[in-house]
């Protein structure tokens, strides 16, 4: 199987923590504390041919070990819903292809959820 470089992009969907509209702390909003929002995984799919379908995992440690979170994923995207506030994960995806070989990993991206 050809070793595809693609380029894995996370964005967490956080909302606005506080809003100010004086020029002391007592002029804030403060909203209660955050509640955790998907992460939105994308990639561009490999230019081989015989790509059938992508694996997500993910690692609270950079480098791994990592856990699987989707299998056989036709699209280039993934939304991990399954996220926890104060908390960094690490992502990475692989290929497989007609002949069932999965692909060594992405690059890993990493996203913190505060």
């Amino acid at each position: 199987m050809e070793r595809s470089a693609w380029r894995l992009a996370a964005l967490a969907l956080l909302p606005n923590l506080f809003s100010c509209g004086g020029t002391s702390s007592r002029d804030c909003a403060i909203t209660p504390p955050p509640t955790a929002h998907p992460v939105e995984l994308s990639w561009t799919i490999s230019s081989s041919p015989d790509i059938t379908a992508y694996n997500v995992y993910r690692s609270m440690a950079q480098g791994g070990p990592y856990s699987i979170l989707k299998t056989a994923i036709t699209e280039k995207k993934y939304t991990d819903a399954d996220i926890t506030t104060n908390t960094t994960y690490y992502y990475v995806v692989t290929a497989f292809d007609t002949q069932g070989q999965e692909s060594a990993f992405s690059n890993e991206d990493m996203v913190y959820i505060p």
